[in-house]
Formats: C-alpha cells, structure tokens, sequence
C-alpha cells in the first residue's frame, strides 16, 4: 500500500511527464509552421506570378512615364506608387484632359469626379499614403471603375496587390481613352483585336447577300421564321 508521499511523488511525475508531452507537440507544431512557411512551391507559384506582371508594368510604366513626365519601371514600379501620390496625378491629369474636350466641343466632363486631393509630401506608409490611395479609389469608383477592378488602400500602400494594382490602372486606361488620351500598348492591342474581330463578322455578310437568289430569300425568310415561332 502506497503512503500519501509515494502518491504525491507519482502525481508529480505524472504532470511532468505531460507537460513534456506538451512541450514536444508545441515544438512539432512550431517546425511544421516554418516548413509551411517555407514551402518551395509557394515561393515558386509566387515568383511565376511575378514573373507574369513584368510585362503589364513595363507597359504601364512607360505609359505614365509619358503621361505625368516620371521616371517608372517594371523593377520600381510598387515602391514608386506605394504613396500614393503618382496615382492621384495620374487621376487629376484625366480630369484636365476631360475639361479641355468639354472646352473644345467634345464630351462633356460631367462624368468624370473632381480633382483628386493628393498629399504630395507623403511619406511610404505614413496616413498620408493612405489617404491618397482612398482618395483615389474614390475617385475611381465615381468615374465608372467597376469594383472588381478595384484594390485595397492597403494592397498599395503596403505593396500587397501589385496585380490589383495593375489591372485597376489599365482599366482606368480604357476609360481614360475617351478623353483622347493614349492608352498604353496592351489596351490598344486589345482595341485593334476587337476590331478586327467585328470586320470578320461584317464583311461576310456583305459580300454573301448579293448572290442569294429571290427564291432562296424566300426559303430563308420562312426558316427565320420557324426559328421564331419555336422560340
């Protein structure tokens, strides 16, 4: 039979025992954690995401190189708009150009919001940094940008969303082209494509129309309108 001193020593162990049972499963998690961080093919699929955007903001860059007069690349090209302060340029140079159309007789500027307030002085990410993203995505959301095209103050701020970023600036491209600003490159690819895909479209149609015969408009007339009595 134990005495309460033999139980109170097992007891004592018992808890030891536990306790670096514990230890040993906090330990495992803690290595797992840092395996996870370290996952190669997480910083691969990173680095191929990268990869991917060089070519938008090359084409960005030179685009806003051209517009504002700075000096933007494909390697700077977070770090420069991390303030905020390119951007709401970028947005009050837009609106300038909208009032000059409205003033030599083209669209009006109703559409396009006031100027931007931009904090010029911002530093990286100081309030004022992110005060000038959100007065820009504002701006952005009254001329007409779809929100999911949109990013966070933050993902800018704190170069979280260069992609977000990227595609928010060609969107604001496209519309910005109605005001007889340049797009970059890759809109104006995407302009030329879509053109030539309607002249596929409506050059057949002329060329085929003059050699149906008055019979064969009469049987075609009759299949539209079975199709449409179907519907």
């Amino acid at each position: 039979m134990q005495t309460p001193v033999q139980n109170r020593l097992r007891s004592a162990s018992r808890s030891r025992a536990a306790s670096a049972r514990m230890d040993s499963v906090s330990s495992d998690v803690s290595i797992m954690d840092t395996d996870l961080d370290m996952d190669p093919f997480a910083a691969h699929f990173s680095a191929l995401q990268e990869a991917a955007l060089v070519p938008m903001k090359e084409d960005l860059a030179d685009w806003l190189n051209k517009l504002l007069d700075i000096n933007v690349s494909a390697d700077n090209f977070m770090e420069v708009l991390e303030t905020g302060v390119v951007v709401c340029q970028l947005a009050n140079f837009i609106q300038q150009k909208a009032q000059q159309q409205a003033a030599a007789g083209g669209a009006g500027d109703s559409a396009v919001p006031k100027p931007v307030r931009c904090f010029k002085n911002a530093k990286t990410g100081s309030f004022f940094a992110r005060d000038n993203a959100a007065n820009f995505l504002t701006w952005c959301r009254n001329l007409g940008v779809s929100e999911a095209c949109l990013f966070e103050s933050e993902g800018l701020v704190l170069q979280k969303q260069p992609k977000e970023v990227c595609l928010c600036l060609m969107e604001l491209a496209r519309i910005a082209s109605r005001y007889g600003i340049d797009p970059p490159g890759l809109v104006q690819l995407e302009k030329e494509i879509e053109q030539e895909q309607v002249k596929e479209v409506v050059v057949p149609r002329k060329t085929s129309a003059p050699t149906r015969s008055p019979k064969k408009k009469q049987k075609t007339a009759g299949t539209l309108d079975d199709e449409v009595q179907r519907i």
